[in-house]
């Protein structure tokens, strides 16, 4: 019984741990307690959710008006918004090569 005890402890620490990489990473960081709540029914790896944080953190929607757009942590993990699609914002559209451009390194 103790083992399991301990095991259960370890996995607490370090999935505590993914959620404050999480955290960090979350520019909007309101209602931590319920994001740790959804954060802890979460599969998924955690690099999974970095990766389409970052793109999501560039898109129209999250940059439009501040921020004021971005939901709430708990919200964006229980709606399992990682898997959502992203629109790039137009700033960064207009430096990639246009139709047919040759690019040299």
């Amino acid at each position: 019984k103790n083992v399991k005890n301990v095991k259960n402890v370890k996995k607490l620490i370090d999935l505590r741990a993914f959620f404050e990489r999480f955290w960090i990473a979350y520019p909007n960081k309101k209602a931590k307690q319920a994001a740790w709540r959804a954060f802890q029914k979460i599969t998924e790896p955690l690099e999974l959710l970095l990766v389409a944080l970052e793109k999501q953190k560039k898109s129209e929607q999250w940059q439009k008006n501040d921020g004021q757009f971005i939901p709430y942590p708990a919200t964006w993990l229980n709606g399992r918004r990682w898997e959502d699609e992203t629109n790039i914002v137009p700033s960064e559209k207009a430096n990639w090569p246009k139709k047919g451009e040759i690019i040299y390194s």
